[in-house]
């Protein structure tokens, strides 16, 4: 037993010395599927110490706890999980301002709001308050899954918030038949692509009045891992 003890502990020794020691590792995970399938394979990009991010494109979860040894992760759930909405409202504040917006996403959603879990950020000049929500099991699932790989992750965030924010302008990345755009520090949205649709009119369909002058797309840009390098988005889903 001793011996077995020895060896199971030079072993984890020695693949936490092979593991790339990140300061964040962000992972864009795929729509939850449930539990009982085969392995899972998640988008993941890491951040060095000098600030610069990277990508590793697409890994098996077991695989990415295996080679980063990571001070932080973070993980955005998929566009078809996640459905976002910008609701006007009053200007209320606390309990009265998340019953406004959970009255507002009643109707939108697929499920009882009981069975879901809404997050929402602040309320700009113009009344607007951008809202998600995800099913229950979903969030529970993937803080489950992501806990026994050894991916702790303190709450899941919406796909936009990964995003980089551009002054003025909007930013866009087509992923997966999905438009997912950020528009400002709280703002943004995801879209279904349907087969041949302009996605800049889509864009600009889904914005309304809000839709902006300037887009960044970031899928025409040479640098593969922008779409890793978004900061200061505030709020998320709890996990």
């Amino acid at each position: 037993i001793r011996l077995s003890l020895v060896g199971s502990e030079m072993c984890i020794r020695d693949r936490c010395m092979k593991a790339r020691p990140v300061q964040r590792l962000r992972l864009r995970l795929p729509a939850w599927a449930g539990e009982g399938g085969g392995p899972v394979l998640a988008h993941c990009g890491w951040r060095a110490e000098d600030g610069t991010w990277h990508d590793e494109g697409e890994m098996a979860l077991a695989a990415i706890a295996e080679r980063f040894a990571a001070r932080r992760v973070e993980a955005a759930l998929h566009p078809a999980d996640t459905p976002m909405r910008t609701f006007v409202l009053p200007p209320l504040t606390g309990r009265r301002l998340r019953e406004a917006v959970l009255g507002a996403v009643e109707p939108c959603a697929l499920q009882p709001v009981e069975q879901l879990v809404v997050a929402f950020g602040p309320r700009d000049a113009r009344g607007q308050v951008p809202t998600a929500w995800v099913a229950r099991d979903t969030i529970g699932g993937w803080r489950a899954l992501l806990h026994r790989h050894g991916l702790p992750v303190r709450e899941l965030h919406l796909p936009t918030a990964f995003l980089p924010m551009a002054a003025e302008s909007a930013t866009a990345w087509p992923i997966e038949r999905w438009l997912i755009v950020r528009m400002g520090a709280a703002q943004g949205f995801v879209h279904w692509l349907p087969e041949g649709e302009d996605r800049a009119l889509a864009l600009a369909a889904q914005a309304g009045d809000a839709a902006p002058e300037a887009i960044r797309w970031l899928d025409d840009e040479p640098a593969d891992a922008a779409h890793w390098s978004g900061e200061g988005w505030g709020w998320a889903l709890p996990a």
